[in-house]
């Protein structure tokens, strides 16, 4: 009964319908077909195919139809045609052919949006819509040259812009202006480094406000100049750095110090005293904030002088209380003024009665017989400290040959009573020539410090007499001593 055929099943008839329908006689062969599906040839996969299948070419495969994917540009169904963004794609029955209509108002992207008129609005593409927004922080350039008036945001410390940005909407952009010590807060105005002064914004400026009842602690320094830029011009008075007066005559002279510049202790800021013609037997004190010298063992004041004199004798005395009145006040240094008074450094070490205190007072007191002896009276660099000042022996005066070079060793000696670290620099010198090298610690004192002299190449200065000045300064960080002595250039020729 084999007719070759895969897709019929061969059968040798048992008798009418025995062992299927189709039988009808016994010893007689009929051949059925399979389940529908089977296949004998790639033809009869592609002949009578169900028209879903109309782009897919057939196979036979195993006597199984298997069907590819479908031809590209052709279409037995709306599903086969893939329109991808911003599309419909329908596929045409009667050309087997997609046909694609786009989607109105459809977008990818923002860029397939429309530009709005509004500068402050904008078209952005959401879930392949275009849809309208308020653009964040936008402003309008009102002004070429800035800053722009839309963009003023109250703080009267920045100056607000316009600017265009890289998204192509313009945004305010807040820039700090240049005015220095402009504030919002106290917190915007910087440290001053001055004790007894607070940093306070007032009028949207930083301004020091002086501290009432102030108690200083060591080390306190006082330059008389603003220790921040921003508050430059502010020291006016000694009030502003939490500094009293007090008058110890008859006729007042308190009103006579002021800040300057000009004189011997310049060109940065100093106290002065420059009492007015006719005035007699006066006495004003400028006083410093109380001072804490508990648990002190020692404690120092340094401060430079200087005066401009003119006749007569006058006075600069410092007093130190710890209660009572200033007129019963002990005298703890005194500077007698008969002549010119160039810039000098003086050491004051404070008496056992004015330490372990918490109300120890300094002041600075000038006095003198009639005003017009005086020109100017000036203190500078005041400090108060505990411990000791450093001291330098006095230096010997040196002498060299104009083009020498020398080194001299131990040329300077200085004494830190309190053992601790010195540091040696020239105050003052005629060029890098001259320098001070080879700072040591004596290794069997600890409290002496030695430093050679070194002249490179000597110069001869411009003008007769053939020598300089020199200043050394000594300091262990808070306290200090400055001396000076004289280098001699031999040989310098100078004209008639």
């Amino acid at each position: 009964c084999l007719d070759g055929l895969a897709c019929t099943t061969d059968i040798c008839c048992a008798g009418p319908g025995d062992p299927v329908p189709e039988c009808t006689a016994a010893n007689t062969c009929v051949n059925v077909e399979v389940a529908a599906g089977c296949c004998e040839s790639h033809a009869e996969c592609n002949e009578d195919k169900p028209p879903e299948l109309f782009c897919r070419t057939g196979f036979c495969i195993g006597s199984v139809c298997r069907y590819g994917p479908a031809i590209d540009g052709c279409c037995a169904t709306d599903a086969e045609c893939d329109a991808g963004d911003c599309s419909v794609g329908v596929c045409d029955l009667e050309n087997n052919s997609c046909i694609y209509e786009p989607i109105e108002n459809c977008c990818v992207n923002s860029g397939d949006c429309p530009e709005h008129d509004d500068p402050c609005k904008a078209w952005i593409c959401k879930d392949q819509e275009c849809v309208e927004i308020d653009v964040p922080n936008c402003c309008v350039p009102d002004n070429p040259d800035g800053p722009d008036q839309s963009c003023d945001d109250g703080n009267p410390c920045t100056l607000g812009y316009c600017m265009l940005m890289s998204d192509g909407f313009y945004r305010c952009r807040q820039v700090l202006t240049d005015e220095l010590g402009c504030c919002t807060s106290d917190s915007m105005c910087p440290n001053d480094r001055v004790q007894c002064t607070t940093p306070t914004c007032e009028d949207d400026s930083c301004v020091l406000k002086p501290v009432t009842d102030c108690l200083a602690v060591s080390p306190y320094r006082m330059t008389f100049t603003e220790g921040h830029a921003a508050y430059a011009g502010q020291y006016q008075t000694l009030e502003n750095i939490a500094w009293s007066t007090a008058s110890l005559s008859a006729n007042d002279a308190t009103g006579f110090f002021e800040f300057d510049r000009d004189g011997a202790l310049g060109p940065d800021q100093y106290l002065s005293f420059k009492p007015n013609a006719g005035l007699t037997d006066y006495e004003a004190c400028a006083v410093m904030p109380h001072f804490r010298t508990s648990f002190f063992s020692y404690a120092t004041l340094g401060y430079d002088v200087a005066a401009d004199w003119n006749s007569g004798t006058s006075y600069i005395r410092v007093l130190g209380r710890v209660d009572g009145e200033w007129i019963d006040a002990m005298v703890l240094d005194e500077v007698v003024v008969t002549g010119n008074l160039s810039e000098q450094h003086r050491n004051v070490s404070l008496p056992s009665e004015l330490l372990n205190s918490e109300n120890t007072q300094i002041a600075f007191c000038f006095a003198g017989d009639h005003s017009g002896d005086v020109n100017e009276l000036m203190i500078d660099e005041v400090v108060l400290a505990q411990g000791r000042a450093p001291e330098i022996d006095e230096p010997a005066n040196q002498a060299v040959n104009v083009g020498q070079t020398r080194t001299i060793t131990d040329a300077v000696r200085v004494v830190e009573p309190d053992g601790q670290t010195v540091s040696l620099t020239l105050d003052q010198r005629p060029g890098s020539w001259v320098q001070l090298i080879n700072v040591t610690r004596d290794p069997s004192d600890p409290t002496v410090w030695y430093a050679d002299l070194r002249i490179e190449s000597a110069v001869c200065p411009p003008g007769p007499p053939a020598n300089y000045n020199i200043l050394v300064k000594a300091s262990d960080g808070n306290l200090y001593d400055r001396k000076g002595f004289i280098l001699v250039i031999n040989g310098c020729e100078y004209d008639n």
